[in-house]
């Protein structure tokens, strides 16, 4: 596995279990889980384009 799909993993884990820990301490914030989805979103898509950029170069 390569080392950016590595830390592309461990982030997106990292922002999950933030978002699970305000859900059971502070109940439901939309603002922040709003936020949280668009973080996540963010890093995935990033990847993506990155990998298929890389593809179309080939």
């Amino acid at each position: 596995m390569d080392d950016t799909t590595l830390l592309s993993i461990i982030g997106i884990i990292c922002v999950t279990l933030l978002q699970i820990i305000n859900m059971l301490t502070m109940k439901i914030d939309s603002q922040i889980m709003g936020l949280v989805m668009v973080t996540i979103g963010s890093i995935i898509g990033y990847k993506y384009g990155l990998k298929k950029k890389k593809r179309e170069q080939l």
